[in-house]
């Protein structure tokens, strides 16, 4: 297991509060005490994935740093449904199911 974080891992769990709650305000979504809660919550889990995937040799590893990303979405996605925000109209199919409040940035 690595002794340090990659510097990716860094910018992504670094860049991760700041994005959601940009996002949210982008939207119109007050970020509240709940979803306040649920993007800590979110940058904890993908903390945990991103160390995860840096202990991984890389020919081993099966998703991309951009998918965990999205992953760590989930707490918000749901924190948002359990306040009652409005869901976003322009989610992609491909995207839909989850992610009700197009939070998932697109792929590269």
């Amino acid at each position: 297991m690595p002794d340090e974080r990659s510097e990716l891992h860094e910018a992504f769990v670094d860049a991760y509060p700041e994005y959601v709650a940009r996002t949210l305000t982008a939207r119109g979504i007050e970020v509240d005490e709940v979803v306040a809660d649920a993007i800590v919550e979110g940058t904890a889990v993908l903390d945990a994935l991103l160390t995860t995937l840096d202990a991984t040799p890389t020919l081993e590893q099966r998703t991309s740093p951009l998918e965990l990303f999205r992953e760590a979405l989930r707490p918000v996605d749901r924190a948002l449904a359990l306040t009652g925000a409005p869901e976003a109209r322009d989610v992609p199919p491909a995207q839909a199911g989850w992610d009700r409040y197009g939070l998932a940035p697109g792929s590269s």
